[in-house]
């Protein structure tokens, strides 16, 4: 009996593996049933969503064309249907594949996005140049309210574009907050134009300590080379408007210990 239940085991194991090399959401969704076949297309797909969500055709737009060369082809009859379902949760959504056609259901602009997001972990690329996404039935909401990340850059600066880049990682996996360590002893990353010498100062270094052992915490070596930055307040609001419309959530940037911006 015992060995029939090990056997059981590795056999269930070895189907939900398959399942996710050829479904790989991630999250992995609630309830997924596959099917036979796949969607295909190639340089151009037909989309239909109703009004209340045209506000994410621009970014799906864009998406497809910087990043699958495809354009994305406003229709009345679509192969890529979005439909408003207002039985779903907020950020929930359901989605199905068949050979013929790709349609969504979702609530809000939110559910529309996160479904989005699905479709693009679903797809690849063939040897023939085209796209295809493997047939399946999909219901999804998340599993936790706030699904975060944070970057410190407090230590190591990184940049707007870097942090763009980030939101976007962000954003195709899901996360909903971004929390943005901008102040310690380290570094001063933020703009305060009543006290400037807090980044003329406080926002540079001239050397950097490099940890000489495994620990990662002593060691007595520095980097000579200077290092430093920080974010203008137009810089800061055009990244918390960027990850708003990523995150299709409450966005909370927590800067340093005691400042917050919420969008």
């Amino acid at each position: 009996m015992r060995n029939i239940v090990i056997i059981l085991l590795l056999i269930s194991s070895s189907v939900g593996s398959t399942a996710q090399s050829c479904y790989p959401v991630i999250p992995y969704p609630n309830e997924l049933q596959e099917a036979d076949g796949f969607f295909e297309f190639k340089s151009k797909l037909s989309i239909t969503l109703p009004e209340e969500f045209e506000s994410e055709m621009d970014m799906m737009r864009s998406v497809f064309s910087e990043a699958y060369y495809t354009e994305l082809l406003p229709s009345t009859n679509g192969k890529l249907v979005f439909n408003k379902n207002i039985l779903l949760d907020k950020e929930a959504y359901e989605l199905s594949v068949s050979e013929a056609q790709i349609i969504v259901g979702a609530s809000t602009t939110t559910g529309c996005f996160r479904a989005f997001q699905t479709i693009r972990q679903l797809m690849h690329l063939t040897g023939r140049g085209s796209y295809r996404i493997p047939a399946c039935r999909i219901k999804d909401k998340p599993a936790y309210p706030w699904r975060a990340f944070m970057l410190d850059e407090a230590r190591n600066f990184k940049g707007k574009d870097a942090v763009k880049v980030l939101l976007d990682q962000m954003a195709y996996l899901k996360m909903n907050v971004f929390h943005w360590y901008l102040t310690d002893d380290q570094g001063w990353r933020i703009e305060i134009k009543k006290y400037p010498l807090l980044t003329e100062t406080g926002a540079w270094r001239d050397s950097t300590h490099v940890t000489t052992d495994e620990t990662g915490w002593s060691g007595t070596d520095y980097d000579p080379h200077p290092h430093g930055g920080y974010y203008t307040q137009d810089q800061i609001k055009e990244i918390v408007d960027y990850a708003a419309k990523r995150r299709k959530s409450e966005v909370s940037i927590e800067v340093g210990t005691s400042m917050s911006k919420k969008a």
